[in-house]
């Protein structure tokens, strides 16, 4: 993900009235009227979650849903890996009963 950057959220006119806790980039805060954001490019990985086989479909209805909290277009992969090594689910069964 790329770093933060500031993007105003409205283009409202200068508000005269004066801001007691007016933000600035010095306190590690964004300014007022700036919102945080992160940048992402197309075919991102932007979330992971490993479960066990008895829990596949929970998980993948909560991705389903939680999808929708995003802007843009989300997609559900499911990996044939297991969990984050890099074996196929048969390879690594085949390796454990082996040794």
């Amino acid at each position: 993900m790329e770093p933060r950057r500031w993007q105003k959220e409205s283009k409202r006119e200068h508000d005269p009235r004066p801001s007691i806790a007016g933000g600035s980039l010095a306190e590690g805060r964004a300014p007022d009227g700036y919102a945080q954001c992160l940048w992402v490019h197309t075919s991102q990985v932007t979330m992971s979650n490993r479960t066990k086989l008895q829990n596949k479909e929970h998980v993948i209805e909560a991705l389903y849903r939680a999808k929708f909290k995003f802007p843009g277009r989300q997609k559900i992969h499911i990996s044939k890996k297991w969990g984050f090594t890099k074996f196929n689910g048969d390879e690594f069964e085949n390796m454990v009963a082996e040794k």
